[in-house]
């Protein structure tokens, strides 16, 4: 009886094993290693040595390093979900999955000689970060760190092998197909490329949805240049308002100096018209022009009176005064036009 369960066992630890060799084709060697640098290990007792490796990927040591230890602790814990399932169902899952898993490998090993992975397939972030939209499949292909011209539907449909990128190319664009349509990657009003790329890659980030690091460095210090060239442009704006602003405001200052220059020349018009009346009224009462004094200002001071208008002598005198000097100004002007004065 013991050398049946001791052999079942065994049987067991050889499909976990088995199991996680293929998960992690580097699992037994990295086991291996450790056991090789520890000393007084019972090697015929499994829970000891699993114990014994656990508490070796646990502490940091010279004998792994940090991408190994990581990959064995993540075997170990993969080791420890499977010693939970019974033994058929180690053999189911050894059966049933092996056809899937060498197809897979068989796939994964094609891909590495398609035309997706040669070089000129390599997407130039910096140039589809100008891009002010994206189309849902220029947007797959660039979260897959692919061309969008080259890597495509159309390209990877004439593929006559299976291809694991290209199931997952197809099944990105599904989702992010979906997600356009429920308005999650914005509202653009071309229907072409309707995915605002910053949108984008906040909406992949959530969705759980890994997408190269440059690409969103490179989105970034797009965003970030927009910025500047907007707030320069702003700024552009707004002095251009303020010089409107300023034009508006000469036009104004302009407009009402005119119309005052305008009202002036219609007083002055109007002062030499009413200084010619009193010229001529001056005459009609003989007042000398040429005296200081006359007595024709009394005269015309009485009839004003007569008149019901109280103007003193002094104001008639001025105003005659006034009168002369517009009078000389007009003969001298009028001498000068035709020439009688040099």
């Amino acid at each position: 009886m013991k050398t049946t369960r001791k052999k079942k066992v065994q049987d067991r630890d050889d499909l976990v094993r088995k199991i996680v060799e293929r998960k992690y084709p580097r699992f037994s060697a990295l086991c291996y290693a450790i056991l090789d640098e520890l000393e007084e290990i019972d090697e015929s007792d499994p829970d000891a040595v699993r114990l014994a490796i656990r508490n070796e990927a646990l502490s940091p040591s010279n004998v792994l390093s940090n991408d190994d230890r990581k990959t064995l602790n993540e075997a170990l814990d993969w080791q420890n979900q499977l010693q939970q399932k019974s033994q058929a169902q180690l053999r189911f899952i050894i059966n049933e999955d092996y056809a899937a898993f060498q197809a897979s490998l068989d796939a994964a090993e094609e891909d590495r000689w398609l035309f997706f992975n040669e070089s000129r397939s390599a997407a130039d972030f910096r140039l589809w970060s100008q891009m002010a939209t994206w189309s849902v499949e220029e947007a797959v292909s660039l979260s897959l760190g692919k061309m969008p011209d080259v890597v495509n539907s159309n390209s990877l449909s004439k593929l006559n092998v299976r291809s694991p990128f290209a199931d997952r190319y197809l099944r990105l664009r599904a989702i992010v197909h979906r997600a356009v349509g429920a308005g999650l990657l914005g509202t653009s009003a071309d229907s072409a490329n309707p995915i605002n790329p910053e949108l984008f890659l906040r909406w992949a980030k959530g969705a759980g949805i890994e997408v190269p690091a440059q690409l969103e460095v490179e989105v970034e210090v797009r965003r970030t240049a927009m910025g500047a060239g907007d707030n320069a442009l702003t700024a552009l704006k707004n002095e251009r308002e303020a010089l409107k602003n300023e034009r508006d405001e000469l036009a104004r200052t302009v407009s009402q100096l005119t119309n005052q220059l305008k009202q002036k020349e219609v007083r002055q018009r109007e002062r030499k018209t009413l200084l010619a009346m009193v010229y001529l009224m001056g005459k009609k009462y003989r007042y000398d022009f040429k005296k200081a004094r006359s007595g024709s200002v009394k005269n015309i001071q009485d009839a004003l009176r007569y008149e019901k208008f109280e103007i003193s002598d002094e104001t008639i005198l001025a105003k005659l005064r006034d009168a002369s000097r517009l009078q000389e100004e007009a003969v001298k002007r009028y001498e000068k036009e035709a020439g009688l004065l040099p």
